[in-house]
């Protein structure tokens, strides 16, 4: 594949997004190391957006810009809702005042590759959630380094945690993920043993206004 529109042809006919394997990570990866030796569909893809309006419009809600980590460009959005293609802007220490991004798992699965800069991850196995004590179980399985080029998945029930250590320089993806196959995100806090879900900004916004709704404020004469 050597053009963007051939990338996107690929991910809609040959990968099964209904099977979350590596087997189906490992093919959006070498896709993905494929489309990185023509920088520049990328760079024309960011141009398309940029000048098409009506593009630009219905993208828009999907992007997560600014954020204090990590920034969220949208590329491509499946009709199907199959897969969703973004680049991901992992801040410096300089610019995201040195924070650390929270331990956290995915509802689907997702395949990276790195553009420009690196990130260190870490690893978890998710053994065991409750729902209803909202208590959870992690095992450290690994850390580890990723460089300009290096591929890299996620699959269900694992957690993560990127860091940009560099103190100047972004770090760059292009990031694939699957569809939506788990009931939401989750975040862990590894000291309580505990988690909660993580949605859409658009249901989050709706928790957080009925969270709002049954607070009980107490007005002092």
């Amino acid at each position: 594949m050597t053009t963007w529109n051939e990338f996107i042809a690929y991910l809609e006919t040959e990968i099964n997004w209904d099977e979350p394997t590596q087997e189906q990570c490992l093919k959006v990866e070498d896709a993905l190391k494929k489309i990185i030796k023509c920088p520049e569909e990328i760079q024309q893809r960011c141009r398309e957006i940029a000048t098409n309006e009506e593009l630009f419009k219905e993208y828009k809600p999907h992007n997560q810009y600014p954020r204090i980590t990590m920034d969220k460009f949208m590329l491509h959005m499946d009709t199907e809702d199959r897969f969703r293609v973004r680049l991901h802007r992992f801040k410096s220490k300089k610019h995201n005042g040195e924070s650390v991004p929270k331990v956290h798992s995915h509802k689907w699965i997702y395949s990276t590759i790195i553009l420009a800069g690196s990130y260190r991850e870490k690893l978890w196995k998710v053994l065991e959630t409750n729902d209803d004590t909202m208590e959870a179980k992690l095992e450290l399985l690994d850390e580890y380094m990723l460089n300009t080029g290096d591929t890299n998945s996620g699959l269900l029930d694992y957690a993560h945690q990127t860091i940009n250590d560099s103190d100047d320089e972004h770090c760059i993806t292009l990031f694939i993920r699957g569809k939506t196959l788990q009931k939401g995100a989750k975040i862990f806090n590894l000291d309580q043993g505990s988690f909660s879900y993580t949605f859409s900004p658009d249901k989050q916004l709706k928790e957080a206004y009925t969270s709002l709704s049954n607070y009980q404020f107490t007005f002092l004469p």
